[in-house]
């Protein structure tokens, strides 16, 4: 008898969580349309693997971040941004 009444509560609180995960508030107004795109990496910049940061990543993300404007841009959600 306890195993049922504990199976009914439990079923009554899941279908009040659900109706009240379905409730939405008010919409919120989509901002500005950002036409950049932030990559970053994660490199050395202090220490005996600086030269790593300065030398290896430094020069092949800047190769890429012009390669990637050139071709124009990333299609980022149908919004093409530049690469900064």
């Amino acid at each position: 008898m306890k195993n049922r009444i504990l199976l009914i509560l439990l079923a009554m609180v899941f279908v009040l969580g659900l109706g009240l995960a379905a409730c939405t508030g008010e919409e919120e107004e989509e901002g500005p349309a950002n036409d950049k795109v932030y990559i970053f990496a994660a490199r050395p910049l202090t220490g005996s693997l600086i030269a790593i940061g300065n030398y290896a990543f430094g020069p092949i993300m800047d190769f890429w971040q012009d390669k990637v404007n050139r071709a124009g841009g990333i299609n980022v959600g149908g919004t093409i941004g530049t690469v900064r």
